[in-house]
């Protein structure tokens, strides 16, 4: 009987190990909605940052911090600089420049902290180390181009360089072309489609399943962002305005009544620079109401996590020699 019981208890548990196994699956899967980041990433209990030369992680309940990468790398180097950073529920990914137009594409394990390569083209390494780990020093050969940011899509890889857009996977050492010329360094991903903007500045949507490829709007633009089933991006024919374009029923709105340098949106606020204020800061709600102003100083970047209740910014550095600044300034009530 003891035997039985000790049967059915390692089924039971088995059980649960698949079931929490094809959850975290889902985390991948094509509903997701990603935007690349520059700077600044989360994956629900932290937020990561290479903002301010240095790496940390910040836990968003205790507020605590921790330097996530070690040095020497240093994001205001040429060589060995980190140039993007985003994470899913099981790992932070982030991107380095090597020597050239070399890079290496990272993954560290949010719960155990190992970390590993998931692709690489070129890159060589000099015994450069993250948590006391030397970088592999494998490469491949595909492209002479220079990585600009990038996507990570389950086990897909999008990565945009100074001569395209392109598609391969974890550990390939074959990648696939998606879009052949320069493009603005902006991506947006959701349910399947990948969202980027032309030479021309349009807006263009690639559907990975079915290799097709359309422009969505007329309107020219040189910033998009997904949130909650919108795409909203800086409209340049209505004199820099934001606007929203539904991406299940193709409707357009707008969002401001000024032009917009930068901006981001969470799911209570839309957050924008207005560029007929100086690019001071404002906040309001998704309908585009109630639009006031929370920091009065030029903002060229904002970036807002859900459940974290401060924004961080971009804007003039008061340090002599330093032209910006990286800053966490609270979001209005």
């Amino acid at each position: 009987m003891k035997q039985l019981f000790k049967l059915l208890a390692v089924f039971v548990a088995c059980t649960l190990l698949l079931a929490s196994c094809h959850t975290m699956k889902l985390t991948s899967d094509v509903s997701v909605e990603l935007n690349n980041s520059l700077y600044y990433c989360d994956n629900n209990d932290y937020i990561f940052s290479i903002a301010n030369g240095k790496a940390e992680m910040l836990d968003k309940k205790n507020q605590a911090r921790s330097n996530l990468l070690k040095s020497p790398f240093d994001t205001y180097e040429e060589e060995n600089k980190v140039i993007g950073i985003t994470a899913d529920e099981k790992n932070i990914y982030y991107a380095v420049n090597g020597d050239g137009n070399g890079f290496q594409i990272m993954a560290i394990d949010a719960a155990t902290f190992d970390e590993k390569e998931i692709y690489s083209e070129n890159f060589q390494t000099d015994q450069k180390q993250l948590f006391g780990n030397v970088l592999s020093p494998k490469r491949n050969s595909n492209s002479g181009s220079h990585l600009l940011t990038f996507l990570v899509i389950g086990q897909q890889i999008i990565l945009l360089k100074t001569d395209g857009i392109y598609l391969t996977r974890f550990g390939s050492s074959r990648i696939t072309t998606i879009y052949a010329g320069t493009v603005t360094s902006y991506l947006s991903y959701t349910h399947g489609n990948l969202f980027f903007i032309s030479p021309e500045n349009n807006i263009i949507c690639y559907d990975m399943k079915n290799n097709t490829m359309k422009s969505i709007t007329d309107h020219k633009t040189i910033q998009i962002f997904i949130k909650n089933g919108k795409l909203y991006y800086i409209n340049l024919s209505d004199a820099g305005q934001l606007y929203s374009y539904d991406i299940e029923t193709g409707q357009t709105a707008r969002l401001t009544q000024t032009g917009v340098t930068t901006f981001t949106v969470d799911d209570q606020h839309i957050y924008y620079a207005d560029r007929s204020q100086m690019s001071h800061l404002y906040q309001e709600n998704l309908d585009g109401s109630d639009a006031k102003c929370i920091f009065p100083s030029p903002v060229y970047s904002v970036d807002s996590f859900e459940g974290y209740d401060k924004l961080f910014i971009m804007t003039d550095s008061s340090i002599p020699g330093q032209y910006v600044d990286f800053q966490e300034i609270r979001k209005a009530s």
